[in-house]
């Protein structure tokens, strides 16, 4: 059932609020996971926002629960995963709500393509695929963490992790990818131009193309996001916020402080920023904040 976030059990005045993934639809609806703690993390609660990101701050909430959240992966706006910390992936499809338990190592995210493709990935190189009905273990080809994944069919995925961890998967199996690099990788976008994008520490960034490397000249941060969006690429990290990709630079696009997680339709990119989640038409940008008033907890737009 879902329940009001004005029942949270954490107080509003001590509350930490935080956006952790929004995922951006086709339908003008942009579903957002928020985690609420107290400054001392020893409560947790999250709770998904359907924000109308054609009509900002209006907004509905759909669920919220007792839980540490990790990620969130809306395959349909009926079908949406959520990974929590103790490693129970929430599966909501048409309303209902179904729960599986991993506990074999911590999983970290939860991605796909389409309610019948999602995948989970964590520490260890442990990885599962949901093909609608059941989750199947894999063997991956690395035991180091997996941060993110991507890809354009279900033929052609790839996989990032720390120490330069990098695997493609082929539709059946996993292989090794050397990109020559050991920093730790937290993003990959699989690019319509077919190049394969990759960002994390210490301002790794680069394309890989034909099994060939082009590094990016960029600043020395960790990249956190990679996003297509209307033809061009953007990139997140945790120290400024977004960077439009110029050939082989990174030119700020936007001062956000850091940016998280990115994702677009044809019309809008959604980047989460702590409490904030920012809309870019490619143009202009707008943002909503999630606050406590006497209302209870609700969005108000605000000037970034």
């Amino acid at each position: 059932m879902t329940r009001s976030t004005n029942s949270l059990v954490v107080a509003p005045d001590d509350a930490h609020v935080e956006a952790i993934q929004a995922w951006q639809g086709e339908d003008g609806k942009c579903r957002v996971l928020y985690h609420f703690s107290d400054q001392d993390m020893t409560i947790n609660e999250a709770a998904i926002y359907e924000i109308d990101s054609e009509r900002l701050p209006s907004f509905e909430l759909l669920h919220a629960f007792n839980e540490f959240p990790l990620s969130l992966y809306v395959a349909s706006p009926q079908d949406y995963f959520v990974l929590d910390a103790a490693g129970a992936v929430h599966e909501c499809h048409n309303s209902a709500w179904t729960s599986n338990k991993f506990a074999d190592s911590m999983m970290l995210r939860v991605w796909g393509l389409g309610r019948r493709n999602v995948f989970l990935f964590g520490t260890e190189g442990n990885a599962y695929r949901y093909d609608g009905a059941r989750w199947t273990h894999f063997d991956m080809p690395t035991e180091q963490r997996l941060n993110d994944m991507h890809g354009l069919s279900a033929d052609r995925i790839y996989a990032v992790g720390d120490l330069g961890a990098m695997a493609r998967f082929d539709g059946s199996r996993w292989h090794t990818v050397d990109a020559g690099v050991e920093n730790e990788l937290r993003a990959v976008s699989v690019g319509s131009d077919g190049a394969i994008y990759v960002g994390g520490a210490e301002g790794t960034c680069f394309r890989l193309q034909d099994e060939e490397r082009y590094d990016f000249d960029v600043p020395d941060s960790m990249f956190q996001t990679i996003c297509e969006f209307q033809g061009k690429r953007y990139w997140g990290d945790d120290e400024t916020g977004v960077f439009k990709q110029e050939r082989t630079r990174l030119r700020l696009s936007k001062d956000l402080d850091f940016a998280y997680y990115m994702t677009a339709s044809r019309k809008k990119m959604a980047v989460t920023s702590g409490p904030q989640v920012a809309f870019f038409d490619g143009k202009a940008w707008t943002a909503v904040e999630l606050r406590h008033s006497s209302d209870g907890w609700g969005f108000v737009t605000v000037e970034i």
